[in-house]
């Protein structure tokens, strides 16, 4: 076997892994991760314990003079200390600074987060996947061209492996990409376009279009993903027939 012949096979071989790992990778973020995501700003809210305590009333005095000042009792070296009260009042009440984090999945302000990890996950994804993809077209150019040369009758094949792999680029650009965007957007990656500068944040609202676009990504992604999957079976249908 001539050297051309085992540089064919390399490109053969490299052509078609590379595009199922590509569909693999494109795949399980679609079942995966973007699933995962959506979880927290999808499903019911579950009340925090501190919500489930009814605060009790404090007591009206119907006089000045009836205010009664409790004392405080403090531990100093195991003895009971009396300390005095502030404000006399029987029920303690709670500092300015006592708000607390708000821990509830679905919450208004879990969204940016969705979308910050979508927005990096975009990211990454993009940088090691484009070019792969280039490289791989690159492939199966190379193996169509040598086998339309040589008279194999699976070039073919391998050319239109070429075209399905190179029409993701417009798919991606023209269908993915603005909703890509929209989500850097509410995650605070790239400049947001308000109607008014001093417009307030309607949280509910761009929560709701955070599930909306990812849905919308992700039903792409499962299109593009079923795509990249036939370029990988064309190609593996060539070399069988070969």
């Amino acid at each position: 076997m001539s050297s051309q012949s085992h540089n064919t096979l390399a490109l053969k071989g490299f052509a078609i892994t590379s595009t199922l790992a590509v569909a693999t990778a494109m795949g399980s973020t679609s079942l995966l991760f973007i699933p995962s995501l959506l979880r927290p700003i999808t499903k019911p809210a579950r009340p925090s314990p501190s919500t489930n305590v009814s605060p009790m009333p404090s007591p009206t005095p119907s006089r000045q003079g009836s205010i009664l000042n409790i004392p405080t009792l403090t531990s100093t070296d195991g003895r009971l200390t009396p300390q005095p009260s502030n404000d006399g009042r029987l029920t303690p009440q709670p500092g300015a600074g006592s708000g607390g984090f708000n821990f509830n999945w679905g919450t208004s302000g879990t969204y940016q987060a969705v979308a910050q990890q979508f927005s990096r996950l975009n990211t990454t994804a993009a940088s090691i996947q484009v070019p792969l993809e280039l490289l791989t077209i690159a492939a199966y150019g190379v193996v169509a061209y040598n086998g339309r040369k040589s008279g194999d009758s699976a070039w073919t094949y391998w050319a239109t492996s070429a075209g399905i792999i190179a029409s993701v680029f417009p798919f991606t650009g023209f269908s993915m990409a603005p909703l890509a965007l929209k989500l850097a957007r509410l995650a605070g990656d790239a400049e947001k376009v308000e109607p008014y500068e001093d417009a307030p944040i309607d949280r509910e609202a761009e929560k709701s279009n955070t599930v909306e676009f990812l849905r919308k990504w992700n039903a792409l992604n499962i299109a593009r993903t079923v795509g990249v999957f036939a370029a990988g079976v064309v190609g593996i249908t060539a070399l069988v027939s070969e």
